[in-house]
């Protein structure tokens, strides 16, 4: 069964299609930047122009889109680094041991770059790239070198004015649907909760609601990524970029209510027109959030606003005519859902920019670096065996004077992925797409009979590769593998050649997958436990700031709140990579599964304490225990340990109103479920299995 799952899940993973993703201009950019240089080498017949084209592909295809400035600067730096390492790799190709240093170093820095985000992931890729190239084809006359690293920094010029100038990118495109994906996830929670209070059989809610959570959450946190970066890259403040910012704090502040919403209503048992009622309500909240989402994208600047339809008083009405009449508490909760839904009907109402729009202080670059360099760092681990494997395969393919070595060599590089899991699927998926790349060249090959025709050929498939790039990376390698491998084979056909760059490459992916099993292997297993640290230090800040309410102003506790949103949410990840790892048995995950759902059922009972009515606070006394109880639990986490047993909780006297007593009640109960939940991780088998 094991071994079944970790054969099934690769390649279920390496064939799934995102169709949502096909990209036509991007392809169409990548022929432009790749055959404009080529044809221009043929008509000069200057066979050095190639290393244009290859650039402007490169440079094409790690053009994620994004705010105008960003890849402005991303386009510079891949200048400079590209022209750098080709220069320094023409010059040391003909020297083994200067080439095996040389590949060890820049390939090191250039996998050590990730950490600075994902356009220098793609810059380090790129410039690691160059330099395999040029090694393979040294040229160790200084002038040709030069001339040969200018003509790269041409290419990706020209890569740049397609994508800056001739196909411009609009700057708040990306911002827009983003803030858009934002007010669509939040509609699907809306429209989620909807139907767990029309059906009456529905189970615990807080269980169905989990991805729901998270989806809103990531999506927030996508768009909130996309905004830092326009703001980052003005010179001062942008009205369309306040007037974003303000729409996706408008989702912040209803999914923080819908969330209050569901644990009002979950904790009350209302008879069926009750809970009809909270449903439509609930419909059209989400009704709301979808037009907010379509006005979100809309370049209209003159478009009216949409207005929500939220009215609480067919609730009210059902509530007061329920028969039999309900239950103090129950009844308390509905209505106390009814706030809230009015709530969110005026924040759905009122779409303004927010006061400020300061910049977001950055983690400055050094410290991110020191950080990335410590001897417990899996970046730096994932670096230096990228190196290592890579400058092996250089000091081996040219000692053996294998042909084309260097195909492998790049195989190697891209393929080595900082988690094993990640590294297998980009081996099946590069090896899979090359083998079928390499048949596909044979039969074009075959059915071309004058090799001069390829150059077309070659550019309907680089531009549909491209196209596909974000699709599935097995379909984009097809496809991208006969378009170099035929233009290799302009001036004479070579029918060894596909074989040997389908051989080659299926070499050099099982050695990169050996590696990451065998050389400094990153398990999320020694992790998880860090991640849940984190977490549970977060819960514990924002358990801290709702308890010193109302001293705490709703900017800090929405920082406290977004802050353990992201370090659930990457614990989650986390275990989703354990799973992929390994196959583990239900009984040996449910701890962790546990902890991260009842973490959330803490934050959000916690989160409804701030809703309820009558400026309500959490006692100093309960306070004080959570404080404790999650302190402990943290610090047990990080030292792989059992947590010390758990002393009584109780609820202080003061908290008279049986609403609020009731909600705190709610909150001991699942402090208690998370620390017997960490109990059973400490004593279980998922931390130390190998």
């Amino acid at each position: 069964m094991r071994l079944a799952a970790h054969v099934v899940r690769p390649l279920q993973e390496a064939t799934r299609l995102d169709r949502k993703q096909f990209a036509v201009l991007l392809g169409l950019r990548a022929a432009a930047s790749t055959f404009v240089p080529l044809l221009i080498g043929a008509a000069l017949s200057h066979p050095e122009y190639r290393w244009a084209g290859i650039a402007g592909f490169c440079a094409t295809t790690t053009d994620k889109g994004g705010p105008y400035a960003t890849r402005a600067k991303a386009f510079i730096a891949l200048v400079i680094s590209a022209a750098v390492t080709v220069f320094i790799g023409s010059l040391a190709g003909p020297s083994l041991p200067w080439a095996v240093s040389l590949t060890f170093a820049l390939v090191t820095l250039g996998a050590l770059a990730r950490v600075f985000g994902n356009e220098a992931i793609s810059i380090g890729t790129i410039a690691s790239l160059f330099l395999l190239l040029a090694l393979a084809q040294p040229e160790p006359d200084v002038g040709l070198a030069l001339q040969r690293s200018g003509i790269v920094a041409l290419g990706v010029g020209w890569a740049a004015l397609l994508g800056l100038v001739v196909w411009p990118v609009r700057v708040f495109a990306p911002a827009r649907k983003a803030v858009a994906g934002a007010f669509q996830a939040l509609a699907a929670h809306a429209e989620r909760l909807a139907s767990l209070s029309s059906d009456p059989t529905s189970g615990p809610w807080h269980v169905d609601l989990q991805k729901d959570h998270s989806a809103v959450r990531l999506a927030v946190e996508s768009a909130r990524r996309q905004l830092a970066s326009i703001r980052g890259n003005s010179r001062g403040p942008n009205g369309k970029g306040a007037w974003l910012l303000g729409l996706l704090q408008t989702v912040d502040q209803a999914f923080a209510r819908l969330i209050s919403v569901s644990e009002a209503c979950e904790s009350a048992d209302a008879p069926l027109e009750v809970r009809a009622a909270v449903a439509r309500q609930l419909t059209e909240v989400a009704r709301s959030c979808q037009a907010l989402a379509e006005f979100a994208v809309d370049e209209n600047e003159k478009a009216p606003v949409p207005h929500a339809a939220i009215s609480t008083t067919e609730l009210i009405a059902a509530i007061n005519a329920a028969q039999p009449p309900l239950a103090p508490l129950p009844r308390a909760r509905l209505l106390h859902a009814g706030e809230l839904l009015m709530a969110i009907d005026q924040t759905l109402e009122t779409v303004t920019p927010v006061a400020s729009t300061t910049r977001e202080p950055a983690t400055p670059w050094l410290l991110t670096l020191r950080a990335a360099t410590s001897r417990d760092s899996i970046e730096l681990r994932h670096a230096l065996r990228v190196g290592s494997v890579v400058a092996a395969s250089v000091a081996l393919t040219s000692t053996l004077g294998i042909n084309h070595g260097h195909w492998g060599s790049i195989t190697m590089l891209v393929v080595l992925q900082p988690h094993a899991p990640a590294t297998l699927l980009r081996s099946v998926q590069r090896i899979t797409g090359t083998v079928l790349g390499a048949l596909l060249a044979l039969a074009i090959a075959s059915l071309v009979p004058n090799p001069h025709w390829l150059i077309p050929v070659c550019m309907v498939m680089s531009a549909v590769s491209v196209s596909v790039i974000q699709v599935n990376y097995a379909l984009y390698a097809t496809l991208l593998t006969p378009t170099f491998v035929l233009l290799a084979q302009v001036d004479g056909l070579d029918w060894r050649l596909a074989g040997t760059r389908a051989a080659t490459t299926t070499v050099a992916g099982l050695v990169a997958l050996v590696a990451s099993r065998v050389f400094w292997p990153s398990s999320e297993r020694s992790r998880i436990a860090d991640e849940l640290a984190k977490a549970l230090a977060a819960l514990r800040a924002l358990i801290a700031s709702i308890a010193r309410r109302p001293a705490t102003t709703d900017a800090e506790l929405a920082a406290a709140r977004r802050s353990f949103g992201v370090t659930i949410n990457n614990a989650d990840v986390s275990l989703q990579r354990i799973v992929a790892e390994q196959s583990f048995s239900e009984a040996e995950l449910e701890p962790v599964m546990t902890m991260l759902l009842y973490m959330r059922r803490v934050c959000w009972s916690a989160l409804a304490v701030t809703t309820l009515p009558g400026a309500p606070v959490i006692p100093a006394e309960l306070a004080q225990a959570c404080e404790g109880v999650l302190t402990e639990l943290q610090e047990a986490a990080s030292e792989r340990r059992a947590p010390e047993p758990l002393t009584t909780m109780g609820i202080a006297s003061t908290a008279s109103d049986p609403l609020l007593r009731s909600q705190l009640e709610r909150i001991v109960q699942h402090v208690q479920v998370l620390h017997d939940a960490e109990t059973r991780l400490a004593k279980g088998t998922l931390l130390t299995a190998s």
